[in-house]
């Protein structure tokens, strides 16, 4: 939230679908990751294409996921979290290094990022068209509950006792949240002034949503 002519904190909530494709991928797909910041199940469950990735080629798959997984975040949270520079040829600059750096995390359709894995990159670009398609339904689903809670809750008054707390202006309390459908009421800082967190508990829990925020403002200011 901005206020012409005076400073004021700010709170970006995103139901993020890059996100969303990667948990679904892993579901579908049945890889056993079992790190301890891999997130819970998506849901809904996808269907079984388990049979994508050879038995000898599943570890391996496993492993290569969750870094993927790891990479992705941070990009996400990144780029929510800092704003783009001033001035036309340094926002230019910012926008292909973002661009670079999509790549190297994993794009479609080809998603080279995973070339050392073949087995995975192969699965993954084959059930991109499909994973699409189900993760736009479910988003046009979740913008519209999203909007109830953001509607109904008020954040400001929270900025202002995390600013109080942590004895701060207004304007630097900011935070960002990314909205993922995994099950059940599950959150991780994902980087300084980012939490990402399940979707279904951010809407439905108003007393979870406020938790959240607070972790996004205050682990911003920790940084």
């Amino acid at each position: 939230m901005r206020f012409e002519g005076r400073p004021s904190w700010r709170l970006s909530v995103s139901d993020d679908g890059d996100l969303g494709l990667l948990l679904w991928v892993r579901d579908a797909l049945a890889l056993a990751v079992s790190a301890d910041d891999a997130p819970p199940r998506s849901e809904p469950g996808p269907p079984d294409r388990s049979a994508l990735v050879p038995a000898d080629e599943r570890d391996a798959a496993a492993s290569r996921w969750i870094a993927w997984w790891r990479a992705a975040l941070a990009f996400e949270a990144v780029g929510r979290t800092q704003e783009p520079p001033a001035g036309e040829d340094a926002f230019l600059g910012w926008v292909r290094a973002r661009s670079v750096a999509r790549d190297a995390v994993g794009s479609p359709p080809a998603f080279a990022a995973l070339d050392d894995v073949p087995a995975l990159r192969d699965a993954v670009a084959h059930l991109f068209p499909e994973a699409h398609r189900a993760l736009a339904a479910r988003e046009a689903d979740r913008a519209r509950a999203l909007h109830r809670r953001t509607a109904a809750d008020d954040r400001r008054a929270l900025a202002a006792d995390v600013a109080r707390t942590h004895g701060v202006g207004i304007g630097e309390v900011r935070g960002a949240v990314l909205l993922v459908p995994v099950a059940g009421p599950w959150w991780r800082v994902a980087a300084p002034g980012a939490v990402v967190c399940s979707a279904s508990a951010y809407v439905d829990d108003a007393a979870f949503a406020a938790e959240v925020v607070r972790v996004a403002f205050e682990s911003g200011l920790r940084a």
